[in-house]
C-alpha cells in the first residue's frame, strides 16, 4: 500500500497493475530498452528518498508521534 505513496509513475518508477503480469512485463521492457530513462528514474527515487526519510526527517516525525500518543 505504501508503493504509490514513494512511486510517482513514471517519474521515479513505474506502477503496475497488481496482479497484472503482462503490465509489468511492459514496464520492465520500458526500462531495459531506455537504460537513460531508468538511470533518470533511479535519481529522481533516490532524491526522493533523502528527501522525505532522512534521519533528521524521522526522528521528527518520531517525536511527534510520541508527543502527540504522550
Amino acid at each position: 500500500d505504501a508503493i504509490p505513496e514513494l512511486i510517482s509513475d513514471g517519474v521515479n518508477g513505474y506502477l503496475a497493475t497488481p496482479e497484472d503480469a503482462d503490465d509489468l512485463f511492459e514496464k520492465v521492457m520500458l526500462l531495459l530498452n531506455d537504460p537513460a530513462r531508468a538511470k533518470l528514474m533511479g535519481d529522481n527515487g533516490k532524491t526522493i528518498v533523502k528527501q522525505q526519510f532522512s534521519l533528521k526527517i524521522l526522528i521528527d516525525k518520531t517525536e511527534r508521534l510520541y508527543h502527540n500518543i504522550l
